[in-house]
């Protein structure tokens, strides 16, 4: 592990002289064509288990956003593959909403939240090739005096400033008009937030089940023996419904009990990539999006029991004790861990917290998800129990 550190260094150290800068290699086009979303729900698709929040969330746009001076905003933060987007869509394509906001908007965000391209995608495409305060009287025209619903669909952007600017553009509107944005990031929702964030859980056994059912049986095939392997493989799922929807169209075509059987004692990270690329497109993009310093520090949690209470004083420790914090000069190495774990709860790695007495996080746990996304990265790095093994000793 110190040869491997000093190596490291040495590259990072010729990066610099170079001027050098690390860039993620991701296939950004198919990604890009992937997160691309709109207003309207597939015609046909059923959605299971989301009745509860879209009442919650219009009880909340109707009534009591109305109260509200100013622009309202509503964040839904969650896990990538949590339904955040069906269910930002399920509200914008209610009849009750349709008649309470007049104009309706929807925008997909995603990594490129510049001030100017919003306005853009809000005002449509006459804009043209306009400068930022053509386009904001344009805004403003289109917006005063209206009580307007905006969607900001996968929202990335952290910089309050950027977000501060552009709420003051869309303060032309009148009382109750109202902004939902749909986030991975805990600390984007924070941000952003004027009305209480709307926590987004996972799906039920039976709502995955329904999910995974409408995909994976063709006519006449639903016998008893796959149903019993169906809702093992549903254990998968963690409750995201994207994971039971993709699991359900890869069992579609399998008829056989020995093929239900392989996908049922193989970990979804372990499955071919054509069947497993929708879900590792929806979380490994949170990964990608870590910064290099905090991406160790993430995947070394997969030494943890799936599902367990995971102590976060021992996390730190066991951080500092393989060597993944490094001292800056300015801060202790505490600080620094406490700073990185805070970042990744911030961006929706962990979840569960317990306070101590004092309001102190005491422990966290991780969604089976991504937990199994921890575990596929932790092979880069090497055994698990090895590095086990090696931080208990140098706690020791």
């Amino acid at each position: 592990m110190k040869e491997i550190n000093e190596n490291l260094d040495a590259i990072a150290n010729e990066r610099t002289q170079f001027h050098l800068q690390e860039v993620v290699v991701v296939n950004r086009v198919e990604i890009s064509e992937w997160r691309e979303t709109n207003s309207f729900l597939n015609k046909g698709d059923v959605v299971y288990g989301r009745e509860k929040d879209k009442e919650s969330i219009i009880e909340q746009l109707v009534m009591h956003a109305s109260e509200c001076q100013g622009v309202s905003v509503l964040p839904i933060p969650g896990i990538g593959g949590l339904g955040k987007t069906t269910l930002a869509q399920l509200v914008f394509n209610d009849e009750r909403v349709i008649q309470h906001f007049e104009p309706r908007i929807w925008v997909c965000v995603s990594e490129d939240f510049e001030v100017k391209r919003v306005i853009e995608a809000v005002i449509g495409p006459s804009c043209g090739g306009s400068n930022l305060q053509h386009l904001q009287t344009q805004l403003q025209d289109k917006l005063n005096g209206k009580r307007y619903l905006l969607v900001l669909d996968d929202v990335w952007n952290e910089n309050q400033e950027k977000w501060d600017k552009l709420k003051s553009i869309l303060s032309y509107g009148s009382k109750g008009a109202l902004v939902i944005t749909t986030t991975r990031l805990e600390k984007v929702a924070s941000i952003m937030r004027t009305l209480p964030t709307h926590q987004l859980s996972g799906l039920s056994k039976e709502d995955c089940w329904s999910l995974f059912k409408q995909g994976a049986f063709q006519v006449n095939n639903e016998t008893p023996n796959l149903v019993v392997i169906g809702k093992e493989i549903v254990k998968k799922c963690g409750g995201v419904p994207l994971a039971a929807k993709a699991l359900g169209r890869l069992m579609h075509f399998k008829i056989e009990e020995s093929e239900w059987l392989r996908v049922k004692e193989s970990e979804i990270w372990n499955l071919p990539q054509d069947d497993e690329r929708y879900i590792m497109l929806a979380l490994r993009l949170s990964y990608h999006n870590l910064p290099s310093k905090y991406r160790q520090c993430f995947a070394y949690c997969a030494i943890f029991e799936k599902d367990s209470k995971i102590d976060k004083n021992r996390v730190i420790h066991l951080w500092i004790a393989n060597g993944f914090i490094l001292s800056n000069g300015t801060k202790q190495l505490e600080d620094t861990a406490n700073q990185i774990w805070n970042e990744l709860y911030w961006r929706s790695f962990f979840q569960e917290v317990e306070n101590d007495d004092f309001g102190n996080v005491e422990s966290f746990k991780m969604h089976d998800l991504v937990h199994d996304l921890a575990q596929s990265i932790m092979e880069v790095f090497g055994s698990q129990s090895g590095l086990r093994s090696l931080a208990n000793e140098r706690l020791t």
